[in-house]
């Protein structure tokens, strides 16, 4: 993939937030669901107040963590996919 085409992901601006101890509560109002992001994923959460590609967040776990870039790429693949299915991120093409 071409990393200046590589599409970028940005928090939903339309969920409600807060930080609490390690972790980032996060609700979505058109369902009235809950979603825990745990204190790692909250790095991930932060980090994704301006748009970042998935290289982008892998780097900064691999740089976070000291952790290899495959596992580092399976985790983010993960949380992205995940936090796409709940709507709380959202594809900025």
């Amino acid at each position: 993939m071409d990393y200046l085409k590589e599409p970028k992901l940005i928090r939903n601006s339309k969920v409600a937030w807060q930080e609490i101890d390690d972790a980032i509560v996060v609700v979505t109002p058109w369902n009235k669901q809950i979603h825990i992001i745990s204190e790692t994923a909250s790095m991930l959460w932060r980090a994704l107040a301006l748009p970042k590609s998935e290289k982008d967040l892998v780097t900064l776990i691999v740089q976070e963590y000291e952790i290899d870039e495959v596992r580092a790429e399976q985790d983010i693949r993960t949380f992205i996919k995940e936090s796409i299915e709940k709507g709380i991120v959202d594809i900025k093409e």
